[in-house]
């Protein structure tokens, strides 16, 4: 293992700048530095004790041993043999730590270096044990798979380098690095390190929409599903409904399988209010996780028709339109009947081409739709007269059903 650092005295007196040299040479691996009067390195192998000299000489002094500008300092030197066995040291990708945590995605390496000279090849191989959540063996791999030192470079750190994989629960996993050793006397294993993974993910509750419009006697839906991977089968229960407002189902499933598959909560509404539905989360880590949706129920729209009017000339013919209009637009389908009505003074069959009774359909979403009357050219102005009934998802007004359509001769 390395020396540390072993400061020899400054001699004193003498002319000018001393300079000073240990003689003999140090055991192999150890080096001294004149300036500093410093030994360091790592030696290579076991030394009995031997002396040695530290050699002080100033600007006149000469390699003489007799000379009497230099002085010499006697010590003495053994390398005993270094304790057997491994140090493990680890860090990950931000600060140097006794285990080693890495955030997940990311990696983390850990050095493995002999603590003496090896009389042979030694293999340290690095092996994986899965902590926590239990059953998760992929989380947490490492390469390369086995770290080799030689009798040459046995001083040399080997770098194992462990990759946290991502996964899609919100769980900050666990596993324990463990070594064997092979070829190295006595020493069959290394110090484990403890591995823990910061989980990137957070449990969570998603809903879309979180507002819903809708009309009384209307319904409308949201969807709803976990952001993460549950550790165990979640329910979510749905409340907050008035008197006025229902959601069905009122309670949904997710397990480790279905978490991400979103499921539909229809709301139903009968009367005009606003209402609060909250999804609350039970179950593994989603214990008591929450999120809302709101909900305004509106008044239900209100069917319009308008007076039409077209030239229709001496001869020929042309149509008459009719635009019938939602006073908003419907989250819902909404449909009214239409037909002839009475009180106009055009003659059906001479004047106009006979309206047959309908309906129109509005989708949800649209506002206008028109009634079209193929009027007969002459040469009076005559009232021809449409009228609406049978509303549904809307309503009618007490005046406004009916409207005119006058053909100018």
């Amino acid at each position: 293992m390395a020396v540390t650092t072993a400061a020899l005295p400054a001699a004193s007196g003498g002319e000018g700048i001393l300079a000073y040299a240990v003689s003999p040479g140090l055991p192999s691996g150890l080096t001294f530095d004149a300036a500093a009067r410093v030994i360091t390195g790592t030696p290579l192998a076991a030394t009995p004790v031997a002396p040695y000299a530290l050699v002080a000489t100033d600007d006149e002094g000469t390699a003489a041993a007799s000379d009497d500008d230099r002085v010499s300092l006697a010590f003495t030197v053994a390398v005993a043999n270094a304790p057997g066995g491994v140090t493990i040291a680890c860090a990950d990708p931000d600060t140097a730590t006794p285990a080693l945590e890495v955030d997940e995605g990311r990696s983390g390496t850990c050095t493995a270096v002999l603590n003496a000279r090896p009389t042979g090849d030694v293999t340290v191989t690095p092996s994986i044990t899965y902590g926590s959540p239990a059953g998760d063996t992929t989380d947490v791999t490492r390469v390369p798979s086995a770290l080799t030192f030689g009798t040459d470079d046995g001083f040399t750190a080997r770098t194992v380098t462990l990759r946290a994989g991502t996964d899609a629960d919100a769980v900050n996993d666990t596993a324990t690095l463990s070594f064997v050793v092979g070829g190295y006397g006595t020493v069959t294993s290394a110090r484990a390190v403890a591995v823990a993974v910061r989980d990137s993910e957070t449990a969570g509750l998603t809903a879309a929409p979180t507002f819903l419009a809708l009309h009384s006697g209307g319904t409308a839906t949201y969807m709803l599903k976990l952001d993460t991977q549950p550790t165990a089968t979640v329910t979510v229960d749905v409340s907050g409904g008035t008197a006025f407002v229902s959601a069905a189902p009122s309670a949904l499933t997710f397990t480790g399988s279905t978490w991400s598959t979103a499921q539909t909560v229809t709301v139903a509404a009968t009367g005009v209010c606003t209402a609060t539905l909250t999804n609350t989360a039970a179950g593994g880590d989603y214990a008591a996780l929450d999120t809302d949706v709101a909900v305004t129920v509106s008044p239900d729209p209100t069917l319009t028709i308008g007076d039409a009017s077209v030239t229709e000339g001496d001869d020929g013919a042309a149509n008459l339109t009719f635009t019938v209009t939602l006073s908003a637009a419907s989250t819902q389908q909404v449909t009214v009947n239409y037909a002839e009505g009475t009180g106009g003074t055009a003659t059906a069959g001479t004047d106009y081409t006979t309206l047959t009774a309908g309906t129109l359909t509005f989708a949800a979403g649209d506002t206008s739709k028109t009634v079209m009357v193929a009027v007969t050219g002459d040469t009076t102005d005559e009232p021809v007269v449409v009228t609406l009934s049978s509303p549904t998802n809307a309503t009618l007004p007490d005046r406004g059903s009916e409207r005119d359509g006058h053909d100018h001769g």
